[in-house]
This record gives C-alpha cells, sequence and structure tokens, in this order.
C-alpha cells in the first residue's frame, strides 16, 4: 500500500519505519536537515520494536496521491501542512494523530472531500536527532472517530 506520512518527526518517524518494515511504499515530509538526513540515510529506528533503518522516500511536501496518509506534525503546524499537501490528501483516508483540541475540525475543514479519522499513539518516542527516532515504551495506535 502506497502511504504518505506527512510530518516525520518522533511518531511520524516511528510510524513510518514500522510501515516500511511491514513492505509497504512509504513517503514521508520533513523539513531542513531532518528531510536531508532520511533523504541520505533514511530514518533510524531503535528501541522497543527493534533497531532497523527504514529507506523511505522523502520530501518537503507530497509529490503524488497515496492511498492513505497519516498527519502527525504538531499541533500548531497541522493546518499549514495539510494547506500544502491538500492537492494530494483531498478525496482519501487521512489519520490525524497528533495533540489538540481541534485536529479533526481543522482536517475536514481544509480537506472537505477526505475521510478524516483520528487516532491515539500509546507508545513513547523521542526525535533523538535528524534521522533518529528511539521507542522506549512499546504500545498501540488507537484508530478511529471521524469528524
Amino acid at each position: 500500500m502506497r502511504v504518505a506520512i506527512v510530518g516525520a518527526g518522533a511518531v511520524g518517524g516511528t510510524i513510518a519505519a514500522l510501515l516500511s518494515r511491514g513492505g509497504h511504499e512509504v513517503t514521508v515530509t520533513a523539513r531542513g536537515e531532518q528531510l536531508r538526513t532520511i533523504l541520505d540515510n533514511g530514518i533510524e529506528l531503535t528501541g522497543a520494536w527493534g533497531d532497523l533503518t527504514a529507506r523511505v522516500a522523502a520530501s518537503d511536501v507530497l509529490t503524488r496521491t497515496p492511498e492513505l496518509a497519516f498527519v502527525t506534525t504538531k499541533a500548531q503546524d497541522a493546518e499549514a501542512a495539510l494547506r500544502q499537501n491538500a492537492e494530494f490528501l483531498d478525496g482519501i483516508t487521512v489519520v490525524i494523530v497528533q495533540n489538540g483540541l481541534d485536529a479533526l475540525t481543522v482536517a475536514q475543514r481544509v480537506l472537505p472531500d477526505a475521510d478524516v479519522v483520528g487516532a491515539l499513539a500509546l507508545y513513547a518516542t523521542s526525535y533523538l536527532s535528524p534521522g533518529t527516532v528511539a521507542v522506549t515504551t512499546d504500545g498501540i495506535t488507537c484508530i478511529g472517530g471521524s469528524v
């Protein structure tokens, strides 16, 4: 399955690495040094689910429509990221995984034709340095609830 992760930080990097390990075709969006490191070296995931390096496609914005997308930006960056990628997200299922009370409402407003679904990442993960994410406590991602 073609999966996009908008925002490849701690949670997004974890989801991207695990989906890549599972055989999915993963594309992530990132910025600055994080983007350069992912392009050069992939995403290094360490910790509770083992150690792996996921080689994923990466760019500052999406360049094609995935079959499924996860938005994992910080809440304050979500609306801008959704707008920047709306051409490729509107009309598909978009899973919003972030803190904030307005996340689903904002996503539905920006992507009126998307099936927007909320999710909770119930594990502990940390962005250690560009391209490196550590999972200190494993858990699940609960997906459900839509606008």
